[in-house]
């Protein structure tokens, strides 16, 4: 009879588990080991990871097209600083950081100021129709039904986030899984 209850007791500790760490997750799985240690610089990080697991870079050509404002030039620039830090649950810093602290961070170093999670941040923005998209606004993400996923628009069908499987990278809305769990997108870039 303990035994029974050790096992129940168990496969619900574990389920609660998977429950809780798949936030912010992608289904697209990359191996790379990580041996950077937590007192490299950004710089330092971003290089050993660039080695180990190939990061697309958001584009120049998006940095400098005239069409784009500073403030997304800016945005461009700063959120390609993050490329290649790890992902972790609830992280808001260069060490490590999930999806919703990424952006957060992102439009901070810009002086706009978000809610700490996806969802929040799905609400506190202005919905914007796919024609009407913009480099700088959020692209939203589900799973089962609640808003679960965000990252950044970059132009080109591509946006940059933080993948559970791969940290902050780039990767193409094309993609079948960001397809099913599409959303929408949302402003909170203002002229």
């Amino acid at each position: 009879m303990l035994a029974k209850f050790k096992i129940k007791h168990n496969l619900y500790i574990t389920a609660l588990l998977i429950i809780f760490l798949s936030s912010c997750q992608s289904s697209i799985r990359f191996s790379s080991q990580r041996t950077e240690s937590r007192s490299k610089s950004l710089a330092d990080r971003k290089t050993a990871t660039e080695k180990q697991i190939r990061i697309k870079k958001i584009r120049p050509s998006d940095r400098i097209n005239p069409a784009i404002s500073k403030q997304q030039s800016d945005l461009l620039s700063e959120a390609e600083l993050w490329l290649g830090v790890p992902y972790c649950w609830g992280g808001v810093n260069n060490n490590c950081v999930d999806c919703s602290g990424f952006v957060k961070q992102v439009f901070e170093r810009i002086n706009i100021f978000l809610p700490r999670t996806a969802a929040e941040q799905y609400a506190f923005s202005d919905k914007i129709f796919f024609e009407n998209r913009k480099i700088g606004d959020l692209v939203f993400f589900k799973s089962k039904n609640k808003i679960n996923h965000v990252g950044i628009y970059i132009g080109g069908e591509e946006f940059v986030h933080s993948a559970s499987s791969i940290g902050v990278s780039v990767q193409s809305l094309n993609d079948d899984y960001f397809k099913r769990s599409f959303v929408g997108y949302g402003r909170v870039l203002k002229k």
